[in-house]
């Protein structure tokens, strides 16, 4: 699979690099064949080796492992050292997103826009976001994994089967859905709130909500509208 879109993969990512396009892929370093033979059986697998994205991070680091689904998307009784999933982050975040500096929720906006638009021409599916969160250092570290499974007619037909006959929601949906939830997703963990060192609140408004000042409501409003 990867032979076939190598050619397309590197041109992006010398293009994130040239013409500095932001990307979280977390990067493909090389996909090694390992043969083994054994008592006169010979075995062969396939390695893919890529970017650490946890080198030199903390052990009291938060991890988590973000598709954008809640179905099956819980761990129970996890370690703290474990990456857990989206329902434990918003059970572990009180469903509130985690706050970023303007600069950064923008550069991370466009990046999850630029792969996501890349994985899905590609037919990829199945990939997450994997945050590292510091809460001693109040930093994040992030980077997209696992975009290696395609969306083929066999996973189409699985898709269909659970839809249409077993009544469930499916788990594996097309490249084009998976994208667009996976952004709508990022949008609602992920919100722009800390004003960069040189921004000020204002500007954070103005960028953001195309807003000069937020004019609060008054009770009397309130009941106003409630009637």
């Amino acid at each position: 699979m990867f032979e076939d879109m190598s050619y397309s993969y590197f041109e992006y990512l010398s293009r994130s690099f040239t013409q500095q396009c932001p990307t979280a892929l977390a990067k493909k370093l090389g996909i090694y064949k390992i043969i083994t033979k054994q008592r006169g059986i010979t075995n062969q697998f396939y390695v893919l080796l890529m970017e650490n994205i946890l080198l030199g991070v903390d052990n009291d680091v938060i991890k988590y492992d973000l598709k954008g689904s809640k179905r099956n998307r819980y761990i129970i009784n996890a370690k703290p050292s474990e990456v857990t999933l989206d329902n434990n982050f918003l059970y572990d975040q009180r469903s509130r997103p985690i706050t970023m500096q303007y600069s950064c929720k923008r550069l991370f906006k466009i990046a999850i826009a630029n792969d996501s638009l890349y994985l899905s021409k590609h037919s990829i599916i199945d990939y997450s976001l994997l945050a590292i969160i510091d809460p001693v250092k109040k930093t994040i570290r992030v980077g997209i994994i696992d975009y290696i499974q395609q969306y083929t007619l066999e996973k189409e037909l699985e898709s269909y089967v659970k839809q249409t006959l077993a009544k469930e929601d499916p788990t594996i949906i097309p490249p084009e859905q998976y994208k667009q939830r996976f952004r709508r997703a990022m949008e609602k963990y992920f919100i722009a709130l800390v004003p960069d060192n040189d921004m000020s609140t204002n500007e954070i408004l103005t960028k953001t909500y195309n807003a000069e000042s937020i004019n609060w409501m008054t009770k009397e409003q309130a009941r106003y509208y409630a009637d």
